[in-house]
């Protein structure tokens, strides 16, 4: 196996996958969607200042593995957390990442095979964020889900969603048109086919 001259301890401790199955021939390209990933994350608090081994080393797996298809980042208290899930305390601000595809990551491609951004909010807006950000996008671009989940499930959070999105618009006096996301990439015939997500519409 060729490896390139770059330290890979990273990949050796935190990959999921085994070193077999790595290609190191790509080590250098992804330590440049690594440095550019991190250069993108913003938050209000110096994230540079907090940012240490474990941190990037989470960022690098978050690249290398395709199964993880995550990472935030964000201040709890004064810590820095940075992680490959979904956040187990209340955020306030939040940077995130998300793949849309489990494609390998290159520095070519990555800026169309993520979703990123920045939420800040208070508890009522996190919420709406949370939901139609980070789980309403991951939750519809797994296709191989079963189709009773799709059928069932997803029309019901999108409701709910709605619900959110129309009271919040009420509490701001504002009026607001919500639109589906699942509906962004799809055609016009696709969409008149599926009569729930038009009354959503």
């Amino acid at each position: 196996m060729d490896i390139p001259d770059f330290d890979i301890s990273f990949v050796r401790r935190y990959s999921l996958a085994d070193l077999d199955t790595i290609d190191f021939s790509t080590s250098d390209d992804y330590a440049i969607v690594v440095e550019n990933l991190k250069s993108m994350i913003t938050l209000g608090q110096n994230v540079e200042k907090c940012w240490n081994e474990e941190h990037e080393q989470l960022l690098w797996q978050y690249v290398i593995d395709p199964e993880s298809n995550l990472f935030v980042c964000y201040f709890f208290e004064t810590c820095l957390v940075v992680k490959c899930s979904i956040p187990d305390v209340p955020v306030l601000e939040l940077f995130y990442f998300i793949k849309i595809s489990t494609e390998k990551l290159t520095s070519e491609n990555y800026n169309i095979k993520l979703i990123c951004g920045r939420a800040v909010s208070s508890y009522f807006e996190s919420l709406c964020e949370l939901l139609c950000i980070m789980y309403l996008p991951i939750i519809s671009k797994h296709l191989e889900l079963p189709k009773y989940i799709k059928s069932d499930y997803l029309p019901q959070i999108s409701k709910y969603i709605r619900e959110l999105s129309n009271l919040r618009s009420k509490l701001q006096g504002e009026l607001v048109l919500y639109v589906p996301r699942e509906i962004e990439n799809q055609d016009t015939e696709t969409i008149i086919e599926q009569k729930q997500l038009l009354d959503d519409v």
